[in-house]
């Protein structure tokens, strides 16, 4: 079984890839196993669907993949079971419960080494 990471992407040049180099160091360090196939789009507004189709044939032959925006990370053993349940089930799962998004400030201080809870960073949770 071959699982894979496809990311949809637009460059900005700014604050966007610097998050994405952030995230992408961060799943190649907790998830090696995974490589990651980034899909761009970069005509007139942005085409998100356009952009992973472009991703997932890059990445070729493929059983499993995991989609994720690039400023998104999730728990690593979450990950892992959600690809062993999608091969199983052959179908979608949602690697993670819950979700919680996290402030600017929050984001730039994690991407700068802050250690410890990110509790006091979350701006919205779901669930």
């Amino acid at each position: 079984m071959r699982a894979v990471i496809l990311v949809p992407r637009r460059e900005d040049h700014g604050p966007r890839d610097a998050t994405w180099e952030w995230c992408r160091a961060w799943w190649e360090e907790n998830l090696p196993e995974l490589p990651i196939y980034e899909g761009h789009h970069t005509e007139g507004l942005f085409n998100r669907s356009m952009a992973v189709n472009r991703a997932a044939f890059a990445a070729k032959n493929w059983d499993v993949a995991l989609l994720i925006d690039s400023d998104v990370i999730c728990d690593p053993e979450q990950v892992r079971e959600a690809i062993d349940k999608a091969e199983h089930w052959n179908g979608l799962v949602l690697p993670f419960s819950p979700r919680h998004n996290l402030n600017r400030h929050g984001s730039e201080a994690i991407m700068a080494g802050e250690k410890g809870s990110w509790r006091r960073f979350i701006v919205r949770t779901y669930t």
